[in-house]
C-alpha cells in the first residue's frame, strides 16, 4: 500500500525504463530495515541493506529478518553492505568472524550480493585479507561471484584486486568514490567491466554521497550506458542517505538523464 507521506511514490515505475536495475540503500527514513523496504518496494528494483556495524554491535532480530524475507519477491532483490571498516587487512582482530556472523544473520532474507571493503591502513596486509576472505567464502558457502569488493577512497584498487581476483569474487564499482578521486569512470569500467557485478552511484562535490544532480547529465548518462553494456547481474545502487537526497537523485534520473540514454530495443 502506498504511503501518503512518501514523495518517492510519484516515481513508482518510472525507473523501470532504465537499461540497468536501479536500487537504493536502506535507511532513507529513520526506521528499521523492513519499514524502509515497505516504502521503497515498487519504486526501486533492489534495496541495499546497510550493516555498517557488526551484528554484535547492532543486533538484528530474527523477526526483522523474517519480515525482510516476506517482502522480497521477483520484483525486489537485496544486497548487503558488510561492516566497515572491514579490518580484514589488519592482523590481530576478529574481523573475519564478524563478517561471517553478519552474512549468516542476514542470509535468510535472501541476499543476492555482498559488498565488501578492503581499506588500506598502516598494516595493509593484503595477502592476509585475501586468506581471510577465502576462509569466509568456505565457512559461509557464499558463491565467490556474489561477493563484491568495492573501490574505496584512499585505497588504490589495483593491488586489492590483484590480491583477491583469483578467488573468483566480483567488483562493486563505486562510481562516486572513483570520481571523488578524480578518476575516469569509463576507464575503470573498461579495466574491470567483466567482473563488475554491481555499482554504487552518488554525486560528488566538496564531499561524496551527494545527490546525482551533482554529476553532469552527459557524464551520468555515459557512465550508466557503459555499465548497462556490461549487463551486470546486480543493481546500480543510489548511495544517498536521506529522503531529500534520494528524491533529488530520482528526480534527476527521471526528468534529466533518461532522455540522453540510448532507446531500449
Amino acid at each position: 500500500m502506498p504511503f501518503a507521506d512518501n514523495p518517492l511514490e510519484a516515481y513508482r515505475g518510472a525507473l523501470d525504463a532504465y537499461p540497468v536495475r536501479i536500487g537504493v540503500s536502506s535507511f532513507v527514513w529513520p526506521a528499521g530495515y523492513a519499514e524502509n523496504v515497505k516504502r521503497l518496494k515498487g519504486i526501486f528494483a533492489e534495496v541495499q541493506l546497510l550493516a555498517y556495524e557488526p551484528v554484535d554491535t547492532s543486533p538484528v532480530s530474527d523477526d526483522e529478518v523474517r519480515q525482510l524475507a516476506a517482502l522480497r519477491d521477483g520484483g525486489l532483490s537485496y544486497s548487503l553492505h558488510l561492516p566497515v571498516p572491514s579490518g580484514l587487512a589488519s592482523p590481530g582482530n576478529n574481523a573475519e568472524e564478524a563478517i561471517i556472523k553478519t552474512i549468516r544473520t542476514f542470509a535468510p532474507a535472501g541476499i543476492g550480493s555482498y559488498v565488501l571493503h578492503m581499506e588500506q591502513n598502516r598494516h595493509n596486509d593484503l595477502p592476509l585479507a585475501a586468506a581471510r576472505l577465502e576462509r569466509i567464502l568456505k565457512k559461509t558457502g557464499v558463491s565467490p561471484e556474489h561477493v563484491c569488493v568495492e573501490n574505496t577512497i584512499g585505497t588504490p584498487f589495483a593491488p586489492v584486486w590483484e590480491a583477491v581476483e583469483r578467488l573468483g569474487v566480483s567488483v562493486c564499482f563505486d562510481i562516486g568514490h572513483h570520481m571523488f578521486e578524480k578518476g575516469d569512470p569509463l576507464d575503470f569500467i573498461d579495466t574491470y567491466g567483466g567482473r563488475i557485478r554491481m555499482c554504487h552511484i552518488h554525486g560528488v562535490a566538496e564531499r561524496d554521497h551527494r545527490p546525482l544532480s551533482a554529476i553532469p547529465e552527459e557524464t551520468l548518462a555515459a557512465v550508466l550506458s557503459a555499465v548497462a553494456d556490461r549487463q551486470p547481474a546486480g543493481a546500480v545502487i543510489i548511495e544517498n542517505f536521506s529522503l531529500a537526497d534520494v528524491a533529488e537523485s530520482v528526480r534527476c534520473l527521471v526528468h534529466g538523464t533518461r532522455h540522453l540514454l540510448p532507446k531500449a530495443s
